[in-house]
């Protein structure tokens, strides 16, 4: 005969302080002139990637993206007004020091930076902290089966399985928003505490 079962499901959850930052700065520049557009924002890069350094920051800690070129058209297609190249590079950077978020933007800022898209929080590792989650997402998914179960008058047997389920309700990630002129100003939004958090499903003996 097919053994009775009951499911059910579960959340575990630990709180964490995030210990890393990644941020995502850019430069933009325009020019009537191609070679001396691309020289520009060469050198801007040059110089973000020598603030970059100097706060010990190794080379697989950061990474330029997205470079692009464009030409845009003069308005009102006057003859005597030239056209000019709009250029665009960034540059993504892993903070290990928190704490060094706003004097870090600042200094990248005046080194030549001149777009900035946020920051996101996170864990370097979480795999420890997913483990706890994991431990009692299960421990809450067994009080809970056996709770239920003895509602009706049973008890619960052997867990036939087990799965680990997509869970949105959190996560090592965290993203934070600044402006432009608070990025000017070496504002940064604190992380706070987050939940990293693990949802499971368990199918467990009916007795």
């Amino acid at each position: 005969s097919v053994p009775k079962t009951i499911s059910v499901t579960s959340v575990g959850s630990v709180s964490a302080v995030p210990d890393m930052v990644r941020l995502n700065l850019g430069v933009q520049n325009m020019d009537t002139d191609l070679s001396r557009a691309i020289d520009d924002n060469n050198n801007r890069i040059k110089r973000i990637i020598d603030v970059i350094k100097g706060y010990g920051i190794p080379d697989s800690d950061y990474s330029t993206s997205n470079f692009s070129v464009y030409y845009q058209q003069p308005y009102n297609n006057q003859e005597n007004e030239k056209g000019k190249y709009n250029i665009n590079n960034n540059i993504t950077v892993k903070l290990r020091d928190i704490e060094q978020i706003g004097t870090f933007i600042e200094d990248a800022l005046n080194a030549g930076a001149n777009q900035f898209y946020g920051l996101e929080y996170y864990v370097d590792d979480p795999k420890p902290l997913m483990k706890k989650a994991r431990q009692r997402a299960v421990e809450g998914a067994l009080q809970l089966a056996k709770e239920t179960a003895s509602y009706a008058g049973r008890t619960i047997g052997a867990v036939l399985h087990i799965e680990e389920m997509p869970y949105y309700g959190g996560g090592p990630v965290f993203a934070a928003e600044m402006s432009m002129d608070n990025a000017r100003k070496g504002i940064a939004t604190a992380p706070g505490e987050k939940n990293i958090e693990v949802q499971v499903k368990l199918e467990i003996e009916l007795r």
